[in-house]
């Protein structure tokens, strides 16, 4: 008998206004245990690792320092597996970001510049599990799923792509200028953007033969269009959906947008993709932004009655929509089969032709519907669609079903939960997932929480279906001042 666990510890210390301290430690015993213990941890939790990160905040800046790495050898995190398959240790990073500043005191908002100031010494820390040793012992399934053998490592993998894990010094440099113009209803944001980042080993930039640069420049400009539009329906009425007039808030946008750089971002190591994997190309981006906002809460006397007394109520959003249309050059650059738009941050998007909507109905204040999907426009399929359903039965009841589906593993998956306070101190939570295609319920996870006033004691007990396996976990989360008042007032009021 081998002994199996994970120790996972965070602490954030607020040592003054402006400067935070957060520390994080987990220590895992093998590749394995994650998921056949906690699979939406797996599944959900950011990366594993221990670090220590300070951080200054002040108006309009941020300054961080951080020291990053992992103990172990392995990677758990389902994410990490399916892309990357390494970890990045940081030792350290230092960053300096400022958002905003007006270049043009008698005009402000005119003009501004952001920029972002960043140097680190990285080194890749390879997965070194064989694909049989997290269960995919078949070819079938480590080449579907990961490109590898079974017998073969992530790190072999990695290794013989020209990646290695020699330490390097990353030097970064971001910088923006924007202008917020008005022509009438119509607001006019042009924007110019100008990155360089130095890497101080050549073997570490994956160069061929005939590109031997260790300074990637990448550069963009565009523009962006938008304005806005309401009207209000005062006498839209109804009891049952609990409806009090309608106001239509209508946000229209188009943006334009062209980048280039000297070197493929498939030539640079990806140590983090938000520096190293910047998209280049041309795309228009067209997003309609739809909001109908109701009043709710209103005594429905004071519509029969005048003389009644007033009753505000509150504003609540009845029904968001929203729907986006990408269209690329052919020389775009593309880093995944789904695609994805960020407004705020293009270089950040996977360029591909696509349409997407998402919808988010609140039917009353105890029933919200959602819905979401991607349309490829390239491929002329649906990529991913979700659709779910939330009931809050009462301030201390609620349950959810929702679908998930995706085309790139031709699978579809149906989720329930239900979230219930028991008493004033005990909370349990219930989730189930079942997988359509196979017929089979893929697991059962139950949740007990204990509240006390300076810590939440939580027992977790698990069946995962597929691999026949059952779990148990226990958790305690310490209280920070904030939530620990706020847990008070209610146990208080309770």
């Amino acid at each position: 008998n081998t002994s199996r666990g994970m120790t996972l510890l965070e602490h954030r210390l607020d040592l003054d206004p402006a400067w935070r301290l957060t520390l994080e430690g987990n220590y895992i015993s093998d590749q394995t245990f994650v998921a056949a213990y906690d699979p939406e941890l797996a599944r959900t939790r950011r990366e594993f690792a221990s670090s220590i990160n300070q951080a200054n905040l002040s108006d309009n800046a941020a300054f961080n320092m951080q020291l990053r790495g992992t103990f172990n050898d392995f990677q758990s995190n389902e994410f990490a597996l399916q892309s990357q398959g390494y970890t990045v240790n940081k030792a350290p990073e230092l960053r300096y970001q400022r958002v905003a500043d007006d270049l043009l005191s008698d005009t402000p908002g005119l003009l501004t510049w952001t920029r972002d100031y960043g140097v680190a010494l990285l080194q890749y820390q390879f997965n070194k599990s064989t694909a049989s040793q997290i269960g995919f012992n078949t070819a079938a399934l480590s080449q579907r799923a990961f490109g590898l053998n079974p017998n073969q490592t992530f790190a072999q993998r990695l290794t013989a792509e020209g990646l290695t894990d020699a330490s390097v010094v990353r030097a970064d440099t971001r910088q923006q200028l924007s202008m917020n113009l008005q022509e009438g209803p119509v607001k006019i944001t042009p924007f110019v953007v100008a990155r360089a980042t130095y890497y101080d080993d050549k073997s570490a930039t994956l160069a061929d033969e005939n590109n031997d640069e260790r300074t990637r420049l990448w550069g963009s400009t565009g523009v962006k269009l938008d304005t806005s539009m309401q009207r209000v329906y005062s006498d839209a009425q109804s009891d049952f959906l609990d409806v009090n007039g309608l106001r239509h808030i209508i946000n229209p946008s188009i943006t334009a947008w062209s980048a280039g750089s000297n070197r493929n971002s498939k030539t640079l190591p990806i140590y983090a993709p938000d520096v190293d994997a910047l998209s280049v190309g041309n795309y228009i981006a067209l997003q309609l932004a739809q909001t109908l906002q109701t009043k709710r809460g209103r005594a429905r006397t004071q519509t029969t009655n005048p003389d009644a007394p007033a009753s505000t109520g509150h504003i609540a959003d009845f029904l968001k929509l929203n729907a986006t249309a990408v269209f690329t050059s052919a020389d775009k650059d593309t880093k995944a089969p789904i695609g994805r738009y960020y407004a705020a941050r293009p270089e950040l998007s996977n360029l591909r032709d696509f349409a997407s909507i998402d919808a988010a109905m609140l039917l009353t204040d105890a029933l919200t519907l959602t819905a979401t999907n991607i349309y490829d426009l390239d491929s002329r399929q649906n990529a991913p669609t979700t659709t779910g359903v939330q009931v809050a039965h009462s301030r201390d009841f609620s349950t959810y079903a929702e679908l998930r589906y995706l085309n790139a593993l031709d699978s579809t998956v149906v989720a329930l939960g239900l979230d219930g306070r028991l008493t004033p101190t005990y909370l349990l939570r219930l989730e189930t997932s079942f997988d359509t295609d196979q017929s089979e319920l893929q697991d059962i996870n139950t949740r007990i929480d204990r509240e006390f006033a300076e810590a939440t004691f939580s027992v977790k007990i698990g069946y995962n279906q597929i691999t026949d396996e059952y779990s148990a976990s226990v958790l305690i989360t310490p209280l920070g001042r904030t939530r620990r008042a706020e847990q008070m007032r209610r146990i208080g009021r309770d």
